[in-house]
């Protein structure tokens, strides 16, 4: 469950430079630098957002898009270096990207970055440079995943079409199809066997 904050305190290091970036698949916008914060907002493929900056790690990024602001996790953000889009996420010093120290206060009491929502069972695996296609589920295994749910698992990064489920995450198989399915981060996904890579996301 997403923590109910009371304030966010949120500091740049430094001037803010103006860096605008594009999202390179469909991407939640949460309400804070985190999977275990709410999603306010999905920005498409090729979104441009304006960066406000990152929080040191490198991983969330402030961002706004279309007036909304909110975090977006950047191995799935490019800006321009030089003439070449490159990952924001592989690429902080040399963008010039502002470092944000982020803090929540709830009923005075200050929780510093990186506390999660559950027991993390690993890490979500990001998309390399092969693009995974999406995969549309027929009405059949959406009505099988509607009618039996499974636990959450919690993993840290972002759901997305193409990350990797890491080994240990133990999926749960549709009948006769070659897919599994999980709820990951509280977000019901669609994972090939094979790859152990999220076809679907289910919004």
């Amino acid at each position: 469950m997403a923590p109910k904050l009371a304030v966010a305190l949120i500091a740049l290091a430094g001037p803010a430079a103006a860096l605008t970036a594009d999202t390179t698949t469909e991407l939640n916008l949460r309400a804070g630098p985190g999977a275990q914060y709410p999603v306010l907002a999905v920005a498409q493929p090729n979104s441009t957002l304006d960066v406000q900056g990152c929080v040191e790690s490198g991983q969330w990024c402030k961002v706004s898009l279309a007036g909304t602001e909110a975090w977006a996790y950047s191995p799935y953000l490019t800006a321009k270096l030089g003439q070449d889009p490159v990952v924001i996420y592989d690429n902080i010093a040399p963008l010039e990207v502002q470092t944000i120290t982020y803090q929540s206060v709830n009923n005075g009491t200050v929780t510093e970055l990186g506390e999660s929502f559950g027991d993390k069972q690993g890490e979500l695996i990001v998309n390399g440079p092969k693009a995974v296609p999406g995969y549309a589920p027929d009405e059949r295994t959406v009505l099988f995943i509607q009618e039996n749910p499974v636990e959450p698992i919690y993993l840290d990064g972002e759901v997305v079409v193409g990350a990797g489920i890491p080994a240990n995450v133990v999926l749960t198989p549709v009948p006769e199809v070659a897919y599994d399915y999980a709820n990951v981060n509280g977000q019901m996904v669609l994972v090939d066997q094979g790859s152990r890579r999220i076809v679907t996301v289910m919004r």
